[in-house]
């Protein structure tokens, strides 16, 4: 199964929010192969547009590679394929395709403005970097980084989203307990 091609990345702290891997996650819940696409729009722009070009070379590529991977027997049942496609301006290709990781960073910084009757209305812009309401990456191999490099990102989204960590299991503790 294909979703997409998304309009815009979806990477770094985006996958959480995206309909588009949200689907494919759905796809491999009921044992079928999937692939999300994403078409990177112009980080040039003023605006978040993705170019027709764009569009088109991230469905070349998709068809490609996913023709790659069914040659080669390659599709898998236990995570999404989740690939982005940089934009590219005309005569101009990415640099090559990448193995990532999903990355760290805070890519969006949501509003929550409360409304009357207990409702909020949800809002966001995109993070400005050094700021306190922003993320800074820590993978060395996280797709933001290396998508904003021009390279296509290849990353595996599994859909076990449990954190295991300390905090969590003191939290666990605590449950367990029924306390």
């Amino acid at each position: 199964m294909v979703s997409g091609s998304n309009h815009g990345p979806n990477v770094a702290s985006v996958v959480n929010e995206s309909g588009t891997v949200g689907a494919a996650l759905a796809a491999i819940d009921e044992g079928v192969p999937a692939m999300a696409l994403n078409s990177s729009y112009d980080p040039d722009a003023a605006a978040f547009s993705v170019s027709d070009l764009t569009y088109r070379r991230t469905a070349e590529f998709g068809a490609r590679f996913l023709g790659e991977l069914r040659r080669r027997d390659l599709l898998a049942t236990g995570f999404v394929i989740n690939v982005n496609h940089p934009h590219v301006e005309p005569g101009q290709r990415p640099p090559g395709t990448v193995w990532t990781e999903v990355g760290t960073q805070k890519i969006v910084h949501h509003r929550y403005t409360a409304r009357a009757g207990g409702t909020f209305a949800v809002g966001g812009a995109l993070c400005e970097p050094g700021t306190d309401r922003c993320r800074p990456e820590t993978k060395r191999d996280a797709d933001h980084a290396l998508l904003r490099r021009g390279q296509v990102t290849v990353t595996p989204v599994g859909p076990d989203r449990t954190h295991t960590g300390r905090d969590a299991g003191r939290l666990a503790r605590f449950v367990r307990a029924g306390r």
